[in-house]
């Protein structure tokens, strides 16, 4: 099990577009597709890339228009903790992945005259063994080295459709319900008559 530290967020609805800071000409402000959405909470969106090189690779999007990690504030950090604890949680229990490669790179937009930065972090499950969807084997060639760069996708459609359906449901499920979860376990008898006291933590099952 893959407890929360005691992290509860108020989650909120896809849409909630007047909670954000939209800039125009953003390219992801105005990305607009749902197609492979994991999840999506107050502050950030969690998509499926479209480039699967590493099996599992996603991108989380700051919802509202920020420039650096440096700008994120007190709410906008603890969103961010418990959704990479989900991500690395299913990356393990359903995929079998050893460790994840997180990155925040920003350089793509530099490369303009005048540079307009939207935060975004990819993360690249890594794995010592290979990977099996529909009985398709996908092996992490590179495993215990740097990721490689302009790695081509390896998914067939097919296969990218069933992980991501299996992604999205674990997703969904463990870190919407998870913070109702409670689970009481006896922590000892208090002095007061014999009463038991009770220890409660936020956990997943």
């Amino acid at each position: 099990q893959c407890v929360f530290r005691a992290i509860i967020f108020a989650e909120e609805e896809v849409g909630r577009s007047d909670f954000v800071g939209v800039m125009s000409g953003c390219e992801w402000c105005d990305y607009k597709e749902n197609e492979w959405l994991l999840y999506k909470s107050l502050h950030w969106s969690v998509y499926l890339a479209d480039i699967q090189d590493y099996v599992g690779r996603c991108i989380l999007v700051l919802n509202r228009h920020c420039g650096s990690l440096s700008e994120l504030d007190i709410s906008e950090w603890i969103e961010l903790k418990t959704i990479i604890d989900r991500l690395e949680c299913i990356y393990k229990e359903v995929l079998g992945a050893e460790l994840s490669n997180w990155s925040c790179l920003l350089n793509n937009f530099y490369k303009d005259s005048i540079p307009n930065p939207h935060l975004h972090i990819h993360v690249r499950p890594r794995y010592k063994n290979a990977v099996v969807i529909n009985n398709h084997l996908y092996i992490d060639t590179e495993f215990a080295h740097h990721y490689a760069l302009k790695k081509e996708s390896l998914l067939l459609d097919d296969d990218r459709q069933m992980l991501y359906a299996l992604m999205k449901e674990k997703f969904f499920y463990k870190l919407r319900f998870a913070h109702l979860t409670i689970i009481i376990s006896r922590y000892g008898k208090s002095e007061l008559g014999g009463i038991n006291t009770w220890q409660v933590r936020i956990t997943n099952l």
